[in-house]
């Protein structure tokens, strides 16, 4: 789904610190997250969806990457939690959603692996 960054340049992130990436759900988009949690080489996590008349309708999930170093090497744990999500629609697709959104995050880690890991 993400498929850049909107931000002018590479400005570490922290707590409370917002940051847009630019998105394709179907048709692209524009998105602005504001981090919920941040632990300096362990964690971040950001809540989707705009701020605002629409956040009733369209927010609620979180994404969180959590990092745990393993000698010279980082294992990556990438989530979504949904349990305060506002579209109880797209939870009742079920398999289907999740099916996708599992691939989505399949393609995202293996593309963090070959930023991180290239020579």
């Amino acid at each position: 789904m993400v498929q850049a960054s909107n931000e002018p340049d590479s400005a570490l992130l922290a707590l409370n610190m917002t940051f847009g990436m630019g998105m394709k759900l179907g048709l692209r988009c524009s998105a602005a997250h504001t981090v919920v949690e941040f632990e300096e080489n362990r964690g971040i996590a950001w809540p989707t969806g705009p701020k605002g008349r629409l956040e009733p309708c369209v927010a609620g999930w979180i994404w969180r990457y959590e990092l745990e170093p393993r000698g010279d090497r980082t294992l990556v744990r990438e989530s979504w939690d949904i349990s305060s999500d506002h579209q109880p629609a797209l939870l009742k697709l079920g398999d289907i959603y999740s099916k996708k959104t599992r691939r989505d995050m399949e393609l995202t880690l293996a593309r963090l692996d070959a930023l991180v890991t290239a020579p």
